[in-house]
């Protein structure tokens, strides 16, 4: 399925996604929730992240997961938790600044061309 912004919420909603994000909330900053994602969803999420992160060279590249997940919910319309973002990053390679806040920051840098 192609996600186009905004489409995700009448999909959640249809597909019961709105339950499954509610129901995980005490688990929202984990990023052993990106497993549990639907797989659909994780496709997307993998493909954006390949298609438009890329690794920095500098501490001055920061950004906070926060930010990537907004990036990322701005170009798909999927919403989702810091910790299934992070997840994602985790799988696809990169590490997190401060291990023991893997939601916290990542050294990369964005392709402008799809986000925001």
């Amino acid at each position: 399925m192609q996600y186009r912004p905004g489409m995700f919420s009448e999909v959640s909603i249809r597909n019961g996604m709105k339950e499954w994000i509610e129901s995980r909330f005490d688990r929202c900053d984990n990023p052993s929730i990106y497993n549990e994602l639907p797989h659909e969803v994780k496709d997307v999420l993998d493909a954006w992240i390949f298609a438009n992160i890329l690794p920095g060279k500098r501490t001055s590249t920061r950004r906070s997961v926060y930010g990537l997940k907004t990036d990322f919910q701005r170009a798909t319309g999927i919403y989702l938790y810091s910790g299934a973002f992070a997840g994602a990053m985790v799988k696809a390679g990169y590490r997190p600044m401060n291990p023991s806040n893997p939601s916290g920051r990542f050294n990369v840098i964005t392709n402008k061309n799809g986000v925001g």
